[in-house]
């Protein structure tokens, strides 16, 4: 039973207000930087097309694993992308309402119903559809401007690390994206369905038994074995920290993807701006330095 795997690796206890502010920074994540930005990066690819062999890469694997759930494919994957961003967006707000009613103060693993389980699984996927989402999109843009730059050492490349990070997870990211970006209505409907029983080591095979796994876990299929997908689960001395490092990331974050597109259609027109390169390089330098750190949190907590 995934959801019972997902209960066990959660911290014992988990404070409930370190939650709600993490869907809070995932919310206004969304609304300020994720969705502007994807909203953007859709009308300019109306007029420039992908052609960087990474980026047509993305394309097939985004159409292979991805739920059209009965829509027309968009212009490019990026818009396809951004069609569900506001229902990540309305169903992150949703579930907060949810954790804020529904949630003691102190949140005990073990006493943990299928529904309340549930609920912080979806937000920390929501809270990782909302990061990887700003990293997927710079890669985009930087092997884009790459590929088409006459002089593609003007551009600075991304990191190996961050490279492998993007390619590892994101068909996890499109799995994510699939089960949870569907229309507000729908999603409510779900977890209105939610049964209230607990699940705990002792009671699994009774509650298998009883239960098929799709009425307890409809979302099942977005989740991959030892992954949370925010670390506000499995850390337990540094939340704050990361939190407020995330949070003081996203000015950089929003300004780095704006001049990236900027860059994008000047290397589409065949001109250049020096200064322009300069002032990416300087905020990827920044939010370069905050994601070491949020990654040495990260790892310091799986090793705890």
């Amino acid at each position: 039973m995934k959801i019972l795997e997902f209960i066990k690796n959660l911290l014992p206890h988990i404070d409930k207000t370190k939650v709600v502010e993490d869907a809070r920074i995932t919310i206004a994540e969304l609304d300020n930087i994720v969705i502007p930005s994807y909203k953007n990066a859709t009308d300019a690819l109306k007029m420039i097309k992908l052609v960087a062999d990474t980026n047509k890469d993305k394309t097939v694997i985004f159409y292979r694993n991805i739920d059209l759930q009965n829509k027309s494919k968009q212009g490019s994957f990026i818009a396809d992308i951004y069609l569900r961003l506001p229902y990540i967006k309305e169903n992150t707000e949703f579930l907060l309402e949810q954790v804020e009613e529904l949630m003691e103060r102190d949140i005990i693993n073990e006493g943990l119903t299928a529904k309340k389980a549930i609920l912080l699984r979806a937000l920390g996927s929501m809270s990782f559809i909302s990061r990887f989402s700003i990293d997927l999109l710079n890669a985009v843009y930087v092997e884009e401007s790459l590929f088409i730059s006459k002089d593609g050492e003007e551009t600075t490349r991304l990191s190996p690390a961050v490279t492998k990070y993007i390619d590892t997870n994101f068909p996890k990211y499109i799995k994510v994206l699939s089960e949870y970006g569907i229309p507000n209505k729908v999603f409510v409907k779900i977890i209105g369905e939610l049964p209230e029983i607990t699940i705990s080591s002792k009671n699994s095979n009774g509650i298998a038994g009883l239960y098929k796994e799709s009425d307890i876990d409809p979302f099942a299929s977005a989740y991959i074995s030892h992954f949370t997908n925010s670390p506000i689960y499995t850390i337990s001395l540094m939340v704050a920290e990361w939190q407020s490092s995330r949070y003081k990331a996203n000015k950089d974050k929003k300004r780095m993807l704006e001049l990236r597109l900027l860059r994008l259609r000047m290397i589409n027109e065949d001109k250049k701006d020096p200064k322009l390169q300069q002032e990416i390089d300087y905020i990827q330098g920044r939010v370069d330095r905050i994601s070491r750190r949020l990654a040495e949190i990260e790892e310091s907590s799986e090793e705890d």
